[in-house]
């Protein structure tokens, strides 16, 4: 619903993937490439790297990789990411040397209002507003309703703003 509320307003993303999702709904994934969205990683089962053990971090963290590449060459659309954005932004020196000698970059936001609770759609396009600025990277998720709904109201305001939407950069 997030893709189609973008679709929509003529604005491109960067989608922070998770790899199970990628699993379970290959065509939307596919779907969002086509339409010129660029994936990343969220890590492949979604757990905070903080709570599982060093040597498990491929499982996590390259799985996902190996699968958005996967779709971009299966799209004719090369997705060569090396973002990666840590679940609950769960972080430390294990996560960030395993990031750093793989050459991952870390991705992060600057504008999170918790829309992964699901409020309606009128607080978080209120909770963006009231505290976007230029450069500003927004954390929104595509669970719910509520973010889909808000995104027409947030992209207004932004435009209004004279500020435009672009994909993050790729990494290095």
């Amino acid at each position: 619903a997030a893709a189609a509320s973008l679709k929509h307003a003529d604005v491109k993303a960067t989608f922070f993937c998770v790899g199970e999702g990628l699993k379970l709904y290959p065509e939307l994934a596919h779907r969002m490439v086509a339409e010129g969205h660029q994936l990343a990683n969220h890590s492949q089962p979604h757990h905070n790297l903080t709570t599982v053990v060093p040597e498990t971090y491929p499982q996590h963290v390259d799985a996902c990789f190996d699968q958005i590449k996967a779709i971009g060459e299966a799209a004719g659309i090369p997705q060569e990411t090396r973002l990666f954005r840590p679940p609950g932004g769960g972080m430390n020196r294990d996560v960030m040397a395993y990031l750093y000698q793989r050459d991952y970059t870390l991705a992060w936001w600057s504008n999170n209002v918790g829309d992964w609770t699901c409020p309606p759609a009128w607080k978080i396009a209120d909770g963006v507003k009231a505290n976007m600025k230029a450069g500003d990277i927004l954390l929104l998720h595509d669970g719910g309703t509520g973010t889909p709904q808000a995104i027409p109201a947030i992209v207004k305001e932004a435009r209004a703003r004279g500020f435009k939407f672009i994909p993050m950069p790729q990494g290095k």
